[in-house]
């Protein structure tokens, strides 16, 4: 189905460039901004996305002395097609938008805990022209003792010269997990990985636009540290 799905993600994006500015599907905020947005974080092409990221964050944003709140999804916009203007319409918070929204921040965190045994594997999707992202008191849940288990987690991830400084605590130790951390650029010489100042095995891979690294924690950690450099 890969080949499909870059098919028809690359339709949509040649198709909507006559009409409004590229990474711009504003006309409904969730099925058309959010489902492409998830694509494209889906598919690693992070150059694509972080324009698109851009483009969520301008069309939800207002600055109004009336609004408490400057970050209101709408149900769309409309744009004209230099992107030089554009307008919220509908609803301001409508669910089903504001719901794909929210699903595009998560996974731009790629905080991943729905496979079996509530295995968990961090997969951030840090765009190159960001700096950090950062999340706490997030739910997860692990196995403890056969038994399900709630765990308030957190992370800080930075992008450090070429690498990554990427610090994870918990309120409890940690099963064994999976770290995917990126987007990178071409590797050039080759990244080295460290878990807590030592060097561990890891892997390089190029996948869509961007190289990623990806290495396995030892179950047992509460708080650590990975940096990719």
């Amino acid at each position: 189905l890969l080949p499909i799905t870059i098919s028809a993600y690359e339709r949509i994006l040649d198709n909507t460039r006559k009409y409004t500015p590229f990474c711009a599907y504003g006309a409904a905020m969730g099925y058309s901004q959010g489902f492409v947005t998830q694509a494209a974080l889906l598919l690693d092409r992070m150059d694509e996305a972080s324009e698109m990221l851009k483009w969520t964050a301008r069309l939800t944003y207002y600055d109004a002395p009336i609004e408490k709140e400057k970050y209101l999804v709408p149900e769309g916009a409309e744009i004209i097609p230099t992107g030089e203007f554009w307008h919220r319409i509908g609803d301001l918070g409508n669910g089903v938008q504001q719901a794909e929204t929210i699903k595009t921040m998560r996974l731009v965190m790629g905080i991943d805990n729905t496979g079996g045994d509530y295995q968990l594997r961090l997969v951030p999707r840090l765009p190159m022209d960001w700096t950090s992202i950062k999340t706490g008191n997030y739910p997860i849940w692990i196995q403890n003792n056969g038994k399900p288990h709630r765990v308030e987690f957190g992370y800080d991830l930075q992008r450090i010269g070429r690498g990554l400084l990427f610090t994870v605590t918990s309120d409890t130790v940690l099963p064994k997990l999976e770290v995917r951390l990126g987007a990178l650029k071409k590797p050039d010489p080759a990244f080295g990985v460290l878990l807590n100042g030592k060097y561990i095995k890891s892997t390089t891979a190029k996948s869509g636009d961007s190289y990623w690294v990806t290495c396995a924690i030892p179950a047992g950690e509460k708080k650590f540290t990975v940096e990719v450099r």
